[in-house]
């Protein structure tokens, strides 16, 4: 059994190999991902995260050449049940990471933005936004609620640079009670100009920042839909070069669909030619929800991954996850018990504020925390889930009104892809080596 990626290092500590038993029968766990790749035959667990290089066979017992499968979990007892297996796993590895996580507040300063994206997952709502004496709340509740620890701020929106007097003031408040604190933010980057950098360098303390973007300047124009168009996507791709000279992490996120993911390479042949400072620029292309509900969705994600080579040798690097290299501990901000804020101070468990993940106001703090637990209970898991090979990388957030995806088609797609491309690596090195 050759090893090419290590099982994760959490799991490890807090897990034991499982032991041969002589007088039982095991089987492939569910979690055992087989594939071939150059006339060799490999295994993956989505729970270990492990990768060998192995003959897996479809039942065993041990002493018969399989016990290191065996004590590594790719083979399991025949009848165990890996979905409760797995929930105790996680379970415990929250308990374990319960003391580094950081608090963390998603600010919406407003749902009001100055484009009408075909895809806004907030159509429909009234462009609110936050008053005085509402951001004062805010930052009452936040001193009170983050117990003297660091704390992320997320700026998020409609586009919150719209109200950068809200970000200001926040902001202003934390440093000024001596909490330490960073940022990070989601923008259409239409409205960033350097005195807006100067602010987001020293007092928004912005770390990251995510900007929005939707392929070739045609598509982005038809797809953003701004109110009044001013070349923004020549204004955003500056942006994002003086961004990146100023030390900030930049994400372009490109929205892909059947429409537009023919133009993509055109639209990285652009940020190519016109961002100079590359070294703090990733490119994420990110297949739409409802095209990954649709009929299309895995022809897209074919193309999305085929075109991760194109972004690399144009000097960005790739954003978008192949596969998760590790066992996530939390599934997304509700499941890590992140807290947004809403432009009138109502407070929810997820940033996309479905019906249900309402936890209370910044008047009168958190007044339903049954709710938190009720989005992301596990008592939401479709039977049809329980038994999926990526069933760690998802619970236990059901509760998520992305669900519904071709999670299982998509995952399987882009983990092999990665695997593939670990074990070439590993073989390019070895022949290094051995020369």
């Amino acid at each position: 059994m050759r090893e090419l990626h290590r099982p994760d290092d959490t799991f490890r500590k807090l897990f034991s190999e499982q032991t041969p038993r002589p007088e039982i029968f095991y089987v492939p766990s569910q979690f055992s991902l087989p594939f071939l790749h150059g006339g060799k035959q490999y295994v993956f667990s989505t729970l270990t995260k492990q990768c060998v290089e192995t003959v897996f066979p479809e039942r065993a017992t041990a002493g018969e050449g399989y016990d290191e499968l065996i004590k590594a979990r790719f083979l399991v007892p025949e009848g165990t049940d890996e979905y409760a297996f797995c929930r105790s796993v996680l379970t415990l590895l929250k308990l374990h990471d319960r003391k580094n996580l950081k608090p963390a507040y998603t600010i919406l300063p407003t749902l009001g933005c100055n484009a009408r994206c075909v895809y806004c997952f907030q159509q429909g709502t009234e462009q609110t936004g936050m008053t005085d004496d509402t951001a004062e709340a805010a930052l009452r509740f936040i001193q009170n609620d983050c117990g003297g620890k660091k704390i992320i701020l997320s700026w998020f929106g409609g586009e919150p640079l719209l109200r950068q007097d809200v970000i200001d003031r926040i902001s202003y408040g934390i440093r000024d009670a001596g909490i330490d604190y960073e940022s990070v933010m989601v923008t259409n980057g239409s409205l960033i100009t350097p005195e807006t950098i100067e602010k987001m360098t020293d007092l928004w303390r912005l770390e990251r920042i995510q900007i929005s973007m939707d392929g070739t300047e045609q598509d982005y124009i038809a797809r953003k839909r701004y109110h009044t168009y001013r070349d923004a996507y020549h204004t955003v791709i500056n942006a994002a070069d003086r961004l990146s000279e100023a030390g900030i992490s930049v994400q372009i996120r490109c929205n892909v669909d059947e429409a537009n993911v023919n133009g993509i390479p055109e639209f990285i042949r652009d940020l190519k030619k016109h961002i100079r400072h590359k070294e703090n620029v990733s490119v994420y292309l990110m297949p739409l929800y409802e095209t990954m509900r649709g009929e299309h969705g895995v022809e897209v994600c074919e193309k999305v991954l085929a075109m991760q080579d194109m972004i690399e040798s144009a000097g960005f690097a790739v954003t978008f996850e192949r596969f998760n290299q590790k066992l996530p501990t939390y599934h997304c901000m509700a499941d890590a018990a992140g807290i947004v804020i809403g432009p009138d101070g109502t407070l929810f468990c997820c940033e996309d504020i479905p019906k249900g993940s309402k936890i209370g106001t910044v008047m009168d703090g958190i007044t339903e925390p049954d709710a938190r637990t009720s989005f992301v209970g596990a008592d939401r898991i479709p039977e049809k889930c329980r038994a999926c090979a990526f069933l760690p990388d998802c619970i236990p957030v059901m509760g998520c009104p992305n669900f519904g995806m071709i999670c299982t088609e998509a995952r399987e797609l882009f983990t092999l892809d990665a695997l593939r491309r670990i074990i070439d690596e590993t073989e390019k090195k070895e022949k290094e080596n051995n020369t």
